[in-house]
């Protein structure tokens, strides 16, 4: 396998000699001739430009505690107190009889990494099942939920379940039921990931408690300087999920940020006809996002909405302008009537494409990745509405860079405004909550790519039953349930 990726994974030196070993074939008589003939042009070599880095700025964790991005250890520096955290008062820890031993275990770890990260806790009910029936499990958290007068009354359930990664035979059913009906957040691990040895599951506790802060509504961590933090601004990320599956239907999903670190969500799905990928539903779900942007406390609307679109193309851009802004522009008139408010809204709309053929090497001689945070805006984009940016960290083979290509900018007059999205783009890559690191697009847009495959793969339309729907109180505690 070794031997394999150094071909299917070459370094970005070995790639630029195979681009112009390639370009080389065309420069004979044959080819020129053609090639002239077509009005095509082609650059003996590859094509060198000018590129800039932008600063990521520091993780900000709970405590006043700062860490530098590029210089530290990410994933073992965020193992500490958290931003705002949640503390879990009232939760309990579900288990089969089976996997007594690996659940005790795993407890142990678990309440060293809940003291050695602070994390504000009281101590679990545990609660041991003699059967692996769906029906016996729920008739327990039915039992949990009486006796805490209430799901609104019990912060998580935390379940250890059978069964191999992403395919364990209760796991659909009860989130369903915990998202669907009994509205509780939930926190599954498998007993499988459990039988490793205690450094890697105290690694796997200590990463758990993060997603758990995330589902129960609290923050884990934040970036400093975040641009348009100065006025209220709602980010929000949508995308697709498409399945190739006779009976599958494609879902759209759709969040919002509604506070200042822009990292507790709001979150929508709308379900739609196979391989449709632009929606007609979108009013509606932009006027339910600002009014819980304004909350039960008929709080202030946004100065601005920044929009992430993920899955368009350029040659779709007109598309998304006709159809889907069209309609985000009708939601926010609709709310500021209903609010009886005239005060501005600005609207921003970027596509997001991660799937670019366009490759890009650092360096003179010795070439290789880029650094993260490299932006390319100059040359092969116009400057003023597109640009390359590389946010995450790559090991093996070319790094693929992402594409920004601002649709809308109602704030094109504002000074630096590119440059604050350029930085807004980099520095959200670092909010997802399930890696310490900067992942390849912004975390809005990787919430709703998450989110949207949770329930597409889960949903058969033959089955309306089986459909998750994000539930409203849920939704109400900020909760990232599908992470």
């Amino acid at each position: 396998m070794k031997q394999l990726s150094t071909v299917t994974k070459p370094r970005g030196v070995d790639r630029v000699k195979q681009a112009d070993q390639f370009i080389q074939c065309f420069h004979n008589k044959e080819s020129e001739e053609l090639i002239k003939k077509w009005n095509i042009q082609l650059e003996p070599k590859c094509l060198q430009i000018q590129s800039s880095k932008i600063k990521p700025g520091n993780i900000m964790m709970g405590n006043n505690t700062s860490i530098n991005i590029e210089t530290g250890n990410l994933d073992r520096d965020t193992q500490t107190a958290m931003l705002r955290g949640v503390g879990l008062e009232n939760w309990g820890i579900l288990y089969s009889d089976r996997d007594s031993r690996q659940a005790e275990d795993f407890m142990n770890c678990l309440r060293e990494s809940i003291e050695y990260c602070k994390f504000q806790c009281k101590a679990p009910r545990t609660f041991v099942l003699h059967s692996n029936r769906i029906e016996d499990w729920i008739k327990q958290i039915d039992l949990i939920v009486q006796q805490s007068q209430g799901p609104q009354k019990v912060t998580l359930l935390l379940l250890i379940l059978n069964g191999p990664k992403k395919n364990a035979p209760l796991y659909t059913d009860i989130k369903r039921y915990l998202i669907n009906d009994c509205p509780i957040a939930s926190q599954v691990i498998l007993s499988s990931t459990l039988n490793q040895p205690k450094g890697k599951v105290k690694t796997i506790c200590n990463k758990l408690l993060v997603q758990i802060c995330a589902k129960v509504g609290g923050t884990p961590w934040g970036v400093s300087e975040l641009p348009f933090t100065d006025q209220p601004t709602m980010i929000c990320g949508m995308d697709v999920y498409h399945s190739t599956g006779k009976a599958k239907k494609s879902m759209l999903s759709f969040v919002s940020t509604e506070d200042e670190f822009f990292s507790k969500y709001m979150t929508q799905s709308i379900e739609m006809e196979t391989g449709v990928e632009f929606s007609f539903s979108l009013c509606p779900v932009l006027v339910k996002s600002l009014q819980s942007f304004c909350g039960d406390r008929n709080g202030p609307l946004p100065s601005r909405i920044i929009i992430f679109r993920d899955g368009v193309s350029n040659s779709q851009a007109k598309t998304v302008i006709e159809t889907e802004v069209a309609q985000f522009r009708q939601a926010i008139e609709q709310v500021k009537t209903e609010k009886n408010s005239d005060k501005p809204i600005k609207l921003i709309v970027l596509s997001v494409n991660k799937k670019v053929g366009a490759k890009f090497y650092a360096g003179e001689r010795n070439l290789d990745n880029p650094p993260q945070g490299t932006l390319i805006d100059t040359e092969i984009s116009n400057g003023k509405d597109d640009y390359y940016l590389i946010s995450q960290r790559t090991t093996q083979g070319t790094v693929q860079p992402t594409h920004y290509h601002v649709l809308v900018n109602d704030l094109f007059d504002e000074p630096n405004i590119l440059k604050k999205l350029q930085a807004l783009s980099y520095k959200l890559c670092y909010m997802y909550y399930n890696f310490s690191g900067a992942i390849k697009i912004p975390a809005p847009i990787q919430y709703a790519h998450v989110c949207s495959n949770f329930i597409g793969d889960r949903f058969d339309p033959r089955k309306p039953q089986s459909l998750i729907k994000p539930n409203p109180i849920l939704n109400q505690r900020r909760s990232l349930f599908f992470i």
